[in-house]
């Protein structure tokens, strides 16, 4: 089964409980009367929000529990403004043997025994580096002889990185692929060591939304635990509206009290950094009826070899002006070499009134700019006033299939194998990359990686350019470090039809996803 990796906290896995409501009465004879309790941490910890080092979670001024019994909620005995790591929390309930507790109090709807009826919003707010208050949900007991809960989490989490290459992002959507809840109504008994639930009214998907554009930091977002069959697909929104999606293909737990990582933002494609857009040149150049030119970004007037199209797609954006008692406008750019058209020739007939032309620099064009001395612009009926380079910078779409940690040994013996039933390709396109990140040995000074498909005999992946065919190993570069290679449609069938198996000595296996 594959898991997340886990960061912060652990617990045990929640798992269904069926339960009956009841409605709650005072134990009779006592009556309802001021009582403090005290709460603090079970270990691992488990709070309400998250201290700054990503380590520890503290309770806040003003937190707010439910009390089994009680009418209101009580409220956290804490300085405004401070946080601390154990608190006193004052209210009014009658004297019982057990009492029962859940944070936050706005998510509790009512108590039957040691049962509460709990709702995990589907909808929640983003908070750097922490979680929505409101969703982080825990739950706990004390005897009457103890007066102290110690609360556990009842809820996973999964956190997500901002940094500054991730754009605009608003809204992050979660969605469970094979339809199980990630959100909604549940009862928990608040009585067990590991908190078990029983969903009565869910939801496939869950949001974490912002009003602004999230900062660079750490997010997260609270689910219920449980085993995601086909996996979870991420959807992120950008303030444009614009979104991009982060698949996790295969069989999925998500545990109570986890928090599970699934990386920085900025690796999804249809999200791009702000676009860069810089005046590569600007002046006054009158084209007449084919008589003027602008050879300002030749012959070294602008660096070409600058522009890298891996990082995603550059334009050239002309500003121009026309002539309006002109009854047609042409534009044409040539590299500078005897004024040669492109191989991907850029002539263009002008609409009236139109005031931008906007080219693409293929890869084509930008080796004949770095080859051939660079640009000319030319034309007819019209004016030159500003030349701008607009390039974005797009990431790819990841759907990591594994993660963990796998020591492929010294001798070759120890294969990893996703292969037959353990199979997480069947949705692998064909023209993938397949990336493989690995860690390596400290006291080797040569590290190997084998790939196979699960086909019988475990053939070698044909789409390799491997020094040594026959052997069909590949020397790796010194890790933490990722091995990528361009699936061919042989490769891509066979990994959908058998899965694959990893071999290797003197390095560590750590995540294996593949990209469109």
């Amino acid at each position: 089964m594959k898991t997340f990796r886990t960061f912060l906290f652990a617990a045990a896995v929640a798992v269904p409980l069926a339960c009956t409501e009841k409605n709650m009465e005072p134990s009779s004879g006592h009556e309802t009367g001021l009582i403090t309790f005290s709460a603090t941490v079970t270990e691992p910890e488990t709070r309400t929000i998250l201290d700054a080092d990503g380590l520890s979670v503290l309770w806040e001024s003003g937190d707010a529990i439910a009390v089994s019994g009680a009418e209101s909620p009580f409220i956290a005995e804490i300085p405004d403004g401070a946080s601390e790591s154990s608190a006193e929390f004052t209210g009014n309930v009658a004297a019982a043997d057990n009492y029962y507790a859940v944070y936050p109090a706005s998510a509790c709807g009512s108590f039957s025994g040691s049962n509460a009826v709990i709702d995990l919003k589907k909808e929640q707010s983003a908070v750097k580096n922490t979680f929505d208050s409101e969703a982080g949900i825990l739950t706990a007991m004390t005897g009457a002889a103890d007066m102290l809960f110690a609360f556990r989490h009842a809820v996973g989490y999964v956190k997500f990185s901002v940094d500054e290459n991730s754009g605009d992002i608003v809204s992050v959507s979660v969605r469970a692929s094979g339809g199980e809840c990630l959100a909604g109504t549940f009862t928990v008994d608040c009585a067990a060591e590991t908190p078990d639930l029983a969903v009565t009214a869910g939801s496939s998907t869950v949001s974490l939304v912002s009003d602004e554009p999230m900062e660079a930091g750490n997010y997260y977002i609270a689910m219920l635990p449980g085993t995601f069959s086909q996996g979870l697909e991420f959807t992120f929104t950008d303030a444009q509206g614009r979104t991009a999606t982060k698949v996790l293909d295969g069989e999925i737990s998500l545990e109570a009290g986890v928090v599970q990582n699934i990386g920085t933002v900025a690796c999804l494609d249809g999200i791009s950094t702000d676009i860069d857009e810089s005046v590569i040149w600007e002046g006054e150049t009158a084209m007449g009826n084919w008589e003027g030119y602008c050879q300002n970004l030749a012959w070294g007037g602008f660096d070409w070899s600058s522009i890298d199209l891996s990082q995603g797609p550059a334009y050239l954006v002309a500003e121009i002006v026309e002539e309006p008692s002109s009854t047609y406008w042409q534009f044409q750019m040539n590299s500078a070499t005897s004024w040669e058209d492109f191989a991907e020739p850029v002539f263009i007939e002008l609409q009236p009134g139109q005031t931008e032309v906007t080219v693409e620099l293929t890869e084509s064009r930008l080796q004949e700019l770095q080859d051939k001395d660079g640009l000319i612009i030319r034309g007819s009926n019209y004016t030159l006033k500003k030349v701008t380079l607009r390039q974005e910078t797009v990431y790819t779409s990841e759907h990591e299939v594994w993660s963990g940690i796998h020591d492929l040994g010294t001798d070759w013996s120890s294969s990893l194998e996703l292969s037959w039933d353990a199979n997480v390709f069947q949705n692998i396109p064909d023209g993938s990359v397949l990336h493989i990140e690995y860690d390596t040995y400290t006291d080797q000074t040569y590290w190997q990686l084998k790939l196979m498909s699960g086909n019988d005999g475990w053939p070698v992946l044909t789409s390799i350019e491997y020094a040594d065919p026959e052997a069909g190993t590949v020397m790796l570069a010194k890790g933490p470090n990722e091995f990528s290679c361009l699936l061919n449609d042989t490769d891509a069938g066979a990994l959908r039809t058998y899965g694959l198996v990893v071999g290797g000595q003197y390095a560590t296996i750590t995540r294996i996803y593949w990209t469109e």
